[in-house]
C-alpha cells in the first residue's frame, strides 16, 4: 500500500459516496474526474503510479490509516463489489469473508445450503472447512429455514440472506 499522504496527495475519497477524485493531475487524469475503473471480477481499482490498488483497501487506508493485519480482509457488507462507501466496509477473517457472498453461479436451486439429493433437499452448511449435513427435507423452503438459522446461529453478523 502507498503512504496515505502520497494518496491525499493525489485523490480524495467522499466518505458518504464512496468515491475517489483525482485532486492533481496524475498522468492523463483529469482533477475532478472520477478515479479508477471496474476490474472483470467487479472491483473498483484506481492506477498510481502504474501499480494498481483495490479501491475498497484505498478507502480503507483513507479513513483509519490502517490496513487490517494480515490474515484478515474488507468485506463489502452489502455483496457490492464496487460499493466503497466506508460504512460497507468492514475487516473481516477471510472466513467471514468468504461467508458473506452470493449464491454460486453454479447452484442449480438459486438457495444457499440446499441441493437435491436423491429427491428430496439436502441441507448442508460448512463448519470449520468440514461439510455438516442439517438433514434432507420434502420441501425446498424447509431445507432453506433449517440452513438459514444455522448460517446465523455459526457466522453471525456475516451471514447475509441473498439468494443470489
Amino acid at each position: 500500500m502507498p503512504d496515505l499522504s502520497n494518496i491525499k496527495s493525489f485523490l480524495h475519497y467522499d466518505l458518504e459516496t464512496g468515491i475517489f477524485t483525482w485532486t492533481a493531475h496524475h498522468f492523463s487524469n483529469l482533477i475532478g474526474k472520477r478515479a479508477g475503473r471496474i476490474n472483470s471480477a467487479g472491483y473498483r481499482q484506481i492506477s498510481i503510479n502504474d501499480v494498481l490498488y483495490y479501491e475498497h483497501r484505498l478507502a480503507w487506508l483513507y479513513v483509519y490509516n490502517v490496513m487490517p493485519p494480515d490474515g484478515y480482509a474488507i468485506d463489502h457488507i452489502n455483496l457490492n463489489k464496487s460499493d466503497n462507501r466506508w460504512l460497507n466496509l468492514r475487516e473481516a477473517t477471510d472466513a467471514q469473508n468468504n461467508v458473506n457472498i452470493k449464491v454460486r453461479k453454479n447452484n442449480k436451486l438459486g438457495i444457499k445450503g440446499v441441493s437435491l439429493f436423491k429427491g428430496r433437499y439436502r441441507s448442508q452448511i460448512r463448519i470449520n472447512k468440514k461439510v455438516v449435513v442439517l438433514g434432507l427435507f420434502d420441501t425446498i423452503e424447509e431445507a432453506a429455514l433449517v440452513y438459514k438459522n444455522k448460517a446465523k446461529e455459526i457466522h453471525g453478523e456475516f451471514y447475509n440472506s441473498m439468494e443470489n
